[in-house]
C-alpha cells in the first residue's frame, strides 16, 4: 500500500539506518473524487483520531489487525514471499467496531462460548 501511495505522490516512508521503516509521512493531500461522502467522513475521522497516536502505537494497533495476522501468517511469518492484506477484513476493526475482533468475552458469553464446544466433534 505504502508504494502505491508514493507511487501517487501522497506519501513517503524512509528507512532509517538501523533498516527499520519510519512512519509514512504525508507529502500531499490525497484527491478523494472516488470516495462518497459518508467515506471521506470516515477517513477524516479516522485520520484525526490516528494523529492523537504515537507512531509505535499506531504499529502496535495495526499489527494486532486480523488482516494483518492473516497475511503475516500466510506469508512472512511462514518464511515465504509477503502476502497482501485483505482490507475488507482488515477494515472491519475500524468500520464495524465487531466485539469479537477486539474486545474480551464478558463471563456469560465466555461460559456460553465453553459450553458450546464441549463435544469432541465430528470428522469431515
Amino acid at each position: 500500500m505504502i508504494d502505491t501511495l508514493e507511487d501517487l505522490g501522497i506519501a513517503q516512508q524512509d528507512d532509517a539506518e538501523d533498516g527499520y521503516s519510519k512512519p509514512v509521512s504525508l507529502v500531499d493531500m490525497p484527491v478523494y473524487e472516488c470516495l462518497s461522502k459518508e467515506e471521506q467522513t470516515l477517513a477524516r475521522t479516522f485520520g484525526a483520531k490516528a494523529a492523537m497516536r504515537t507512531p509505535s502505537w499506531l504499529s502496535s494497533y495495526s499489527h494486532e489487525n486480523i488482516g494483518w495476522k492473516l497475511a503475516w501468517d500466510a506469508g512472512l511469518g511462514a518464511q515465504r514471499p509477503a502476502v497482501r492484506v485483505d482490507l475488507r477484513i482488515g477494515m472491519q476493526q475500524l468500520l464495524d467496531r465487531d466485539p469479537w475482533l477486539d474486545e474480551a468475552p464478558d463471563a456469560d458469553l465466555a461460559e456460553l462460548l465453553r459450553s458450546s464446544d464441549t463435544d469432541m466433534g465430528s470428522p469431515w
